[in-house]
């Protein structure tokens, strides 16, 4: 070939042949010379270009795991003709993912960058001098999203209604997108996603006690996760909403006085009692309801004023005051006295009751035939 020697071959009935393997892919120019003998010169034939095609090539493609999950690393092993060298490159489609280089017909690319859902891959030998390119089938790589944690805590617990607490969700590194924060199935709010935290500031939770989780709601390559839930207690002073009515009974009987308030956590109540109009005020032993009734009622009980005070971790709230007034018949405090008068002038009479309801007053006179009304005399 040109100038390099091929080999040789010895003559026999005019022909002499050379079998060779060693002959790359290409074009050839090739001559057979004859060397001479002692009857024959030396002669050279006409060139021959001989064409040496590339060997075909097949190309197959598997994967270490499918589903593969996001952010680990799955190993594309590509398998190549026996005899091809060089390298095959991998591609997500139209995007080159990378190269590996031949070795024993195979060649391999390991990558943890893949996007969560499906990626159709090839491997496509890019052929060497003697071995012609091939690409292999597609293969449909799923790659399932990456679980998540998520994890919520209050700024503080118990708060108070009408005051913001922040509530802070933590997810797992790397994952995007929002966080809703819910009190039972109520939404709050949404937060984003920032360096793995989303926080919402609310003061719209009503006294009581809320049951607080946070939700991400997932990305391309994660998966959404719920925290667990965490009971939060927002507390309020009591607000008095009923307030305990005046009563008035006979002695003997009894008299209930009714109050109610809100407030978180539920106050407590104790009932007070005055006998000096509210200048000071006493408990009454075991009075510790909405509801409160007296013991049979004396007279000395007229005139007292109740009330009943609600207490929680928040505050006290006290109602307005209750007056009893116990029934009493009329009790004479000061008699008329003895009048002597002229013919023809006035006299004077005055008296004075005690006695509830106030007493009414009709004066008589007795002229010797028995008592009768002095008319208008009230």
């Amino acid at each position: 070939e040109g100038t390099n020697v091929l080999g040789t071959g010895t003559l026999s009935s005019g022909s002499a042949t050379f079998t060779t393997a060693a002959l790359n892919a290409g074009t050839w120019n090739i001559t057979a010379t004859y060397e001479g003998d002692g009857t024959y010169i030396s002669s050279t034939s006409s060139t021959l270009t001989q064409t040496v095609n590339q060997v075909t090539t097949t190309t197959t493609l598997a994967t270490s795991a499918n589903p593969g999950s996001y952010g680990i690393a799955v190993t594309f092993t590509a398998t190549v003709t026996s005899g091809a060298t060089g390298t095959v490159t991998f591609k997500d489609g139209s995007t080159t993912l990378g190269t590996g280089t031949i070795s024993a017909g195979i060649a391999t690319f390991s990558t943890s960058a893949l996007t969560g859902g499906a990626h159709s891959i090839t491997a496509t030998y890019d052929g060497d001098t003697n071995y012609a390119t091939s690409t292999s089938s597609t293969l449909t790589q799923n790659i399932n999203k990456a679980t998540t944690t998520t994890s919520v805590v209050p700024s503080w617990n118990p708060s108070t209604a009408g005051l913001s607490v922040t509530l802070t969700a933590t997810v797992t590194a790397g994952a995007t997108g929002n966080v809703t924060f819910k009190s039972g199935s109520t939404t709050l709010g949404t937060g984003t996603l920032s360096a793995g935290t989303a926080t919402l500031t609310t003061s719209s939770l009503a006294a009581g006690v809320h049951s607080i989780t946070a939700v991400y709601d997932g990305d391309t390559n994660y998966q959404t996760s719920t925290s667990s839930a965490f009971t939060q207690v927002v507390t309020a002073a009591p607000v008095i909403t009923g307030h305990p009515a005046g009563q008035t009974a006979d002695i003997g009987a009894t008299c209930t006085f009714s109050a109610s308030a809100t407030g978180s956590p539920s106050p407590t109540v104790q009932w007070q009692i005055s006998s000096n109009g509210g200048s000071t005020w006493t408990n009454v032993s075991g009075a510790t309801s909405t509801s409160y009734t007296t013991p049979a009622l004396l007279a000395g009980n007229d005139g007292a004023l109740y009330r009943a005070v609600f207490t929680n971790s928040s505050g006290v709230a006290a109602t307005k005051t209750a007056l009893l007034r116990v029934n009493q018949a009329p009790t004479v405090t000061s008699n008329p006295a003895d009048t002597t008068a002229s013919a023809g002038t006035t006299a004077s009479f005055t008296a004075a009751a005690t006695g509830w309801p106030t007493p009414t007053v009709q004066w008589q006179k007795n002229a010797g035939a028995g008592w009768n009304n002095i008319a208008g005399e009230t």
